[in-house]
């Protein structure tokens, strides 16, 4: 394998958004996690926000509702120019409006169906009083197009077998979530619009959750105006309001025409066929879920004398999630999967996984059947990111898998799907007069140094903050179901940006061309263009795994990252890949039947599986570093302090290893026992927080604290954080080499500023004020100091590193320091702690630290002082599935908006 040795480039505040999530899908913070629908939507908002794209009615209609070859011009039919003067009586200017929008439903519908043979293939039905049954969201779309065979009589909006939804709002600017301004964005900025809008991604987002989409076409009735809209993976392409009363015409002959389409053509994904219950593979996926006497218990155990295990079994919990995929109210598909030059066939129900956002990745991770073996395997449906230097993550599991590198997922099969690329990016063109950011606001200020964000970061611009306050940045995951598979909806990745200033200079590019603009010539995307390209892809791979969540104890916890961090070793030294992303939803838990020679006897172990290498890249390629993608992705909690400061940094072992221990921390302060009392203050405060210094996110001062003190105390007492057991010496001792090394890193950057700055006028460069070498070697396990148990250092007071020390690391600390260039601080350190006397197996606590009221210190959605906020991105990710409201629910291996 073989890509550049591409570089993450600098972050500025007004280019970093966030991702949103709920609870059951993808990655999220405690914000996230505890608050309801509204919030959720307004971070949708936030997720899209600069994702739409102005189009025409006229280029709209021909682009994508193109007439088939057997259709004329001549044979649409004939309506009345006053074909809405049911309608007519709805003001045309914004006053208060004297018709409610059931009343303009009900009066579009029936003009609608006066219409002979209008939408000869689509038939409009009402859905706007009542949810689907069983529907936790309980979302329900005014209305919607059906296929005849799928046409619904109960009024509920059958979200698996919607067409084309519309949606109704009354006449007022208010309600008008887009902005026909040639100058302005295309998203509307006042919140009674951003609502509107967030309720329209909900929308679209719940119809891709349901269905297997390339595309999703809406209609927005707001009055007697309508809007057509395109949502893809990249965004919204959206047509300017035009008054269908006083001209029906564009709007009778869209609907004729799109009804005239095939399923393919209005977003059905081919390469998903829909299974119905008279069909034979139903009846196979019905069997295939009931339990078997062969199956395994896969809790952790010595294996029962006389106990049968066949050389094919299937463990129980992976039957279980099979079974509950199987939810009547969802649809059963069977997915083709490129295999070679042929394809095979899975077949799946409701997803054990679903990423949230409907910009990015769209990730969705299903327990399959596998049509040719009958075997249980994971599949990963997902958008991934479409650019020349970007590998399809089976292509690199293929490398590992060759290469023989344990402990990660083992590949069946993988491709792209039929050529499905996003097109909303085909439709963008910079803005034709500068956008100023006199009409954003900053960010939300806070009193603290920190405050709250969530979820995923991807690198989008955005409006200038005006505020230097910090803020806390929103991208954290959270486990709660019992499988996970690798995804990248929430992590880091290359950006487009080389310099600070390319964020502030390419602000105004996000505006939207103006209406009548079409796509660039031949369809090509403008190199300027700001939205991230997609190509629908999947991956099948050989274990179903459960998450991190499901570990039981406080040492399993530590074998079972063990096993991933030997797994990221052996990448490196066999593969010559590096992961990059290093967090809780990609350490994954996978049950196995090892035998032991001295006990003789067989035993089910947990052991770590390293998932979710899309961001992974060779460590040895020499090509000039160059951009992948337009947009930086990441799990913000997990990453190192190094990392999260020097966004162009290049991702060296030592931000590896402490990602590793972050997300060890994380998992036993939210599930084992400890004296930490609020364990939701600490995790906001320590992984979620971020500081905002000359317009750049930078790490939380809480864990940059941490990292350079070498010390772990909770915040109401500033006493340590202990867990009474091996645990405390397996932190304390991680903490000493990273003091030591940040020692080192901080006076090594000092000495190079001092040198640079005495030199700028110098013919020769000076040399370092230092003895030690500025890039430092790895060290070998020969090589490495022998561990020995720490002792507790004295309590210090509180505060941050020191930055204008200038006393150098002394040789100890060097020492220190070197050992994190190695994984074999990690291994021994883990391997020593495993050894130790005073585990507790009772340290997993039931359930959860934080409690199901706990009260997120900030908020998800963006303030009403903010006309941009830390948005929702792609992200994401890794994918981390919410453990609060459903610990024991399912979910998948598989991380980005």
């Amino acid at each position: 394998m073989s890509l550049p040795n591409l570089q993450a480039s600098p972050v500025s505040a007004n280019t970093y958004k966030t991702r949103n999530s709920t609870t059951g899908t993808g990655p999220i913070s405690l914000a996230a996690e505890f608050h309801r629908r509204n919030q959720y939507r307004a971070a949708a908002v936030e997720d899209m926000a600069h994702k739409a794209v102005r189009l025409d009615a006229k280029t709209f209609r021909d682009k994508f509702f193109s007439l088939p070859a057997d259709v004329s011009p001549d044979d649409r039919p004939q309506w009345a120019h006053d074909l809405f003067k049911g309608l007519a009586k709805v003001k045309d200017k914004d006053t208060e409006p004297n018709m409610s929008e059931a009343q303009i439903s009900e009066e579009f519908i029936k003009a609608i169906k006066s219409v002979d043979k209008l939408t000869p293939k689509l038939r409009l039905a009402e859905s706007q009083h009542r949810p689907d049954q069983g529907d936790k969201s309980k979302l329900k779309v005014d209305a919607g197009f059906f296929r005849q065979t799928f046409l619904p009589t109960d009024g509920r909006p059958h979200w698996a077998d919607q067409i084309v939804p519309v949606e109704f709002k009354s006449q007022d600017t208010k309600n008008d979530p887009y902005d026909d301004r040639p100058k302005k964005f295309v998203d509307a900025d006042t919140l009674t619009r951003k609502d509107v809008r967030g309720q329209l991604i909900d929308y679209a987002e719940h119809i891709f959750r349901y269905q297997h989409r390339t595309e999703l076409y809406m209609l927005l009735i707001i009055g007697r105006r309508f809007r057509f809209l395109r949502w893809d993976r990249s965004g919204t392409i959206v047509t300017p309001a035009a008054d269908y009363c006083q001209d029906p015409d564009m709007l009778c002959e869209m609907l004729w025409r799109m009804a005239l389409l095939s399923d393919t053509q209005l977003g059905l994904d081919p390469a998903a066929e829909r299974i119905l219950p008279e069909m034979d593979e139903y009846k196979d996926m019905d069997a295939a879920a009931v339990p078997q006497p062969s199956d395994v218990d896969h809790t952790p155990r010595y294996v029962y004398p006389g106990e049968d295990i066949p050389e094919s079994f299937v463990f129980r919990f992976v039957r279980e999630a099979f079974a509950n995929s199987l939810d009547p109210k969802w649809p059963r598909y069977r997915l083709s999967v490129p295999h070679g030059t042929g394809v095979r066939k899975f077949l799946v129900g409701k997803p054990n996984f679903h990423a949230s956002g409907m910009a990015g990745r769209g990730t969705r991770g299903y327990v399959a059947l596998d049509c040719d073996t009958r075997c249980f395997v994971w599949l990963k449906d997902a958008w991934r990111a479409f650019y020349d230097l970007v590998l399809q993550e089976g292509a690199v599991l293929a490398d590992l898998n060759k290469s023989g590198v344990p402990n990660v997922p083992t590949l069946v099969c993988h491709g792209d799907i039929l050529g499905q690329e996003t097109r909303t990016p085909e439709f963008w063109k910079p803005a034709k007069s500068t956008i100023t950011t006199s009409t954003s606001a900053a960010p939300p200020s806070a009193k603290a140094e920190d405050r709250s964000s969530s979820r995923t970061l991807t690198e989008e611009q955005q409006m200038e903050p005006t505020s230097p306050n910090p803020l806390k940045r929103r991208i954290s995951e959270v486990d709660a179901s019992d499988l996970i598979i690798p995804d990248s909806d929430a992590t880091l990745s290359d950006s487009d940006a080389t310099s600070p200033d390319a964020d502030a200079a390419s602000l105004d590019k996000h505006a939207a061309a103006p209406e009548n603009d079409a796509a660039w010539p031949d369809d090509k995307v403008h190199k300027d263009c700001p939205l991230r390209r997609h190509m629908h892809y999947r991956v099948v791979v050989k274990e179903v795994c459960m998450p991190l969540v499901n570990f039981t104890s406080g040492r399993q916890l530590l074998e079972i990252a063990r096993s991933c961090v030997i797994a990221h070793r052996d990448a490196m030294k066999l593969a010559k890949i590096v992961h990059r992303d290093i967090s809780g939803g990609n350490i994954l838990i996978l049950p196995k039947i090892l035998y032991i020679p001295a006990l003789k006897k067989k035993i089910v172990k947990w052991s770590g599986v390293l998932a979710d290498w899309e961001l992974s890249k060779p460590l040895n390629d020499k090509s000039p570093p160059r951009a992948r993608q337009p947009e930086r992705t990441g799990t913000w909690q997990y990453m190192s302090v190094a990392t999260l400061n020097e966004h162009a940094k290049v991702v060296e072992t030592s931000d590896e290893l402490e990602s590793f221990f972050h997300v060890i921390l994380y998992y036993a302060v939210r599930y084992l026992t400890s004296n930490c009392s609020d364990a939701g203050s600490f995790i906001e405060t320590f992984f979620e927080s971020y500081s905002l210094v000359n317009k750049k996110y930078l790490c939380g001062k809480t864990k940059r604290t941490a990292m350079y003190q070498g010390q772990l105390v909770l915040d109401d007492t500033d006493a340590p954080l202990k867990f009474s057991s091996p645990l405390d010496w397996f932190l304390s001792r991680l903490l000493q080499l990273f003091k030591a090394h940040y020692a080192v890193v901080q006076h090594q950057k000092k000495q190079a500023e001092k040198a640079k700055a005495t030199t700028q006028n110098a013919v020769e460069p000076a040399p370092l004020a230092t003895d030690e070498p500025f890039d430092m070697p790895v060290i070998l396990d020969e090589d490495a100091e022998p561990l020995y148990p720490l002792t507790d250092s004295p309590s210090q007071e509180h505060q941050d590193f020191q930055a204008d020390d200038d006393t150098p690391p002394d040789a100890a600390q060097v020492a220190l320091s070197l050992q994190v260039q190695s994984h074999d601080c990690l291994v021994d350190a883990l391997k020593h702690a495993l050894e130790l006397v005073g585990w507790n197996r009772g340290d997993r606590v039931k359930g959860d630290n934080v409690s199901p009221f706990y009260v997120p210190q900030y908020a998800v959605g963006p303030n009403v002082a903010s006309v941009k906020r830390l948005r929702v991105g792609t992200a994401a990710s890794s994918s981390f599935v919410a453990a609060l409201t459903h610990p024991g629910s399912s979910s998948a291996l598989d991380s980005s908006t």
